[in-house]
């Protein structure tokens, strides 16, 4: 399992992406291995999971099951035990079923990689301020508190 830093990196990342989100009004924030199926018969928990309301209306129930929509952003922490063959291989797999930014925070080097399917991918380091102007117009939140 993966531990306490873990899990309170997905919340940190979480909290300030709905707080964002619901603040502007721009969509809605999941967690928990929030199911995303990323092929026909494979299923991806993502620790985070962020849709539009232009994908997902607010006036939309949440389905008890998987999503059935490809959310706009993923975010995933590196568990641990998880390579980073490991990681970069959900990092494909969520570009390649239409997730437009993935983002993935490593706690031992305190940084966030975000990938896009069409561009290189971005490193934010510690003193940085994470931004995602394609998915989240205007946010954007200090590596920093990410990890804390």
């Amino acid at each position: 399992m993966p531990g306490g830093k873990h899990g309170r990196a997905c919340l940190k990342l979480a909290m300030h992406i709905e707080s964002f989100a619901e603040t502007h009004s721009l969509g809605r924030t999941c967690t928990n291995d929030t199911f995303v199926r990323v092929a026909p018969n494979t299923l991806r928990g993502a620790d985070v999971a962020y849709l539009s309301h232009a994908q997902w209306p607010a006036e939309r129930e949440f389905p008890d099951g998987p999503l059935p929509v490809s959310p706009e952003l993923v975010g995933e922490v590196k568990s641990p035990s998880d390579s980073w063959a490991k990681v970069i291989g959900k990092v494909l797999e969520y570009l390649d079923a239409g997730v437009k930014v993935v983002v993935v925070l490593d706690a031992p080097s305190k940084s966030v990689t975000v990938y896009r399917s069409d561009a290189p991918q971005e490193i934010f380091r510690f003193a940085d301020s994470l931004t995602l102007p394609d998915v989240l117009p205007g946010f954007s939140v200090s590596v920093a508190s990410l990890f804390r």
